[in-house]
């Protein structure tokens, strides 16, 4: 996984990269040295926490099910389940309570493809 400030994929976001609140960031979840003609990989969910943990107290989800959340406009996927990688965005927010820190995880599913779908 790696975010990036543009949607063209060359700005990334580094540690000491400040982002503000409601700023579009993009990312990109990819696998390396697997052919794209035979694997893809589809996004089922990703979700944000206020602590590292996957599980923690906080939770705001950004990809259920595949589909971006239907109650954030923001959240724009593209490329999911067609290919080796694909690309999620959202505008930034913070979690209640004062820590300006967010962590995301993910749930992907590696496929065999068949055709112009995959099997996971």
């Amino acid at each position: 996984m790696s975010a990036y400030e543009d949607q063209n994929l060359l700005n990334v976001v580094k540690p000491e990269t400040e982002l503000l609140l409601n700023q579009r960031i993009w990312l990109e979840l990819k696998t390396e040295g697997l052919d794209g003609n035979r694997f893809s990989i589809v996004t089922d969910s990703c979700w944000a926490t206020s602590q590292s943990s996957p599980n923690g107290s906080l939770r705001y989800d950004l990809i259920n099910s595949g589909c971006p959340n239907a109650n954030d406009e923001t959240v724009r996927m593209s490329g999911n389940g067609q290919g080796t990688s694909n690309v999620f965005s959202f505008n930034m927010f913070v979690f209640n309570g004062g820590n300006r820190e967010i962590f995301l995880h993910c749930k992907l599913e590696l496929c065999v493809r068949m055709g112009n779908s995959c099997q996971p």
